[in-house]
């Protein structure tokens, strides 16, 4: 793990720490090479509808809705009319398709970044809640296609539970309530700006950004 630095928050010290949250993707694991190659294919057909998941999650970046049922309902309805789909045959693409296929190319091909596991064991025995917060749905699942015990982390929760995808604070601020750790006591730890370090400025809490060399990018 390479840290760029903290970009905002108040828990600048090791001793100030009593809470680290990890993003999942792209911090946990480095994004082995051709990752949206192998999904695209695992996926099999509706290569239309994976190309539009990203600009549909984009849309919901940071929007809060009553229930994640209902965050998931309209994720469904903006996939199915830009793709001129019915929803239920997006509902169906992303849960049968492209969520099971993210969790067999990373079983395939993904594992933890080394010292992840010493490092939260390390934290662990000082005293430190660690966390995982992910985007994505499936987190015990994913961990495990890692080679990761989710019981590792003393929680994991996908922030679309909450009904609101990051950058809002409150996936965050959800955590932490679990925890009764004061949000500028928690350390986020992942690989973008944009989400996880907006995020982590919206709930009050400190972020380090995980550098990665460009030539190991995969986009």
């Amino acid at each position: 793990m390479q840290p760029e630095g903290v970009v905002s928050g108040a828990a600048t010290g090791p001793a100030q720490v009593a809470g680290v949250l990890f993003d999942l993707d792209g911090t946990l694991y480095a994004p082995p090479r051709l990752f949206k190659l192998r999904v695209a294919l695992a996926c099999g057909g509706d290569l239309g509808m994976l190309r539009h998941l990203s600009s549909v999650r984009h849309e919901l970046a940071g929007r809060s809705f009553a229930s994640e049922a209902a965050l998931w309902d309209e994720h469904h309805a903006l996939l199915a009319r830009r793709c001129g789909a019915t929803v239920e045959r997006a509902r169906r693409f992303y849960d049968q398709g492209f969520m099971p296929a993210f969790v067999e190319v990373l079983r395939r091909h993904a594992r933890p970044r080394p010292g992840l596991v010493e490092l939260v064991r390390e934290l662990a025995a000082r005293g430190v809640v660690c966390c995982v917060l992910s985007d994505h749905g499936r987190v015990e699942q994913r961990l495990q296609a890692l080679g990761l015990d989710a019981g590792l982390f003393h929680g994991c929760a996908s922030s679309a539970a909450s009904g609101a995808l990051k950058p809002a604070a409150r996936p965050f601020l959800q955590m932490a309530q679990r925890f009764q750790v004061p949000p500028a006591r928690w350390l986020v730890v992942g690989d973008r700006a944009d989400t996880d370090g907006a995020g982590a400025a919206a709930a009050g809490m400190a972020f380090v950004g995980l550098g990665e060399p460009r030539a190991g990018r995969t986009g």
